[in-house]
């Protein structure tokens, strides 16, 4: 993807925490190390990641804390949520409700139980969350997940 958007005449700037820094020299080096590849990983605050982010023309990401930046600035995105769209399809289809305020997740699967004492909807949210779960792991078998860029510190 990094080579067709520079192919286009665009620059690419990655950008993470520390903690990725080894991804990011891996994508460069994978990309070719070409001129219009800017790997700022690292090297930002959030404050400066927002400033990056209100340049860009178009943000791709995952499920992050900088795709809400995005997401606030009105940039174009790209964002994967493979599970989330299949959870929302599932609980469109089975009308899963929810009857008090929370966000959704396994500590709070109590927001999901019906006042009249019905369990259905309980069983159709649990039923959502496993569906979640099993897609995001086959997902990533299927799409792929090479751990090996961490090297040997990681195992």
């Amino acid at each position: 993807m990094i080579k067709m958007i520079i192919a286009d005449g665009c620059s690419v700037v990655l950008a993470g925490g520390p903690d990725d820094t080894a991804k990011g020299e891996k994508i460069t080096e994978l990309a070719g190390k070409p001129m219009q590849l800017i790997n700022l990983i690292g090297q930002t605050s959030l404050r400066e990641l927002a400033a990056l982010i209100k340049g860009c023309k178009l943000f791709i990401s995952a499920d992050t804390g900088p795709l809400h930046f995005a997401a606030a600035l009105k940039k174009p995105l790209i964002a994967t949520w493979i599970a989330c769209i299949v959870n929302a399809i599932f609980c469109a289809i089975f009308s899963v409700r929810v009857y008090s305020f929370g966000a959704p997740s396994f500590f709070t699967m109590p927001i999901f139980l019906n006042p009249d004492g019905t369990m259905s909807n309980f069983y159709f949210a649990i039923a959502a969350a496993a569906i979640t779960i099993v897609v995001s792991f086959v997902s990533t078998w299927v799409l792929g997940f090479d751990d090996s860029i961490y090297g040997e510190e990681a195992a």
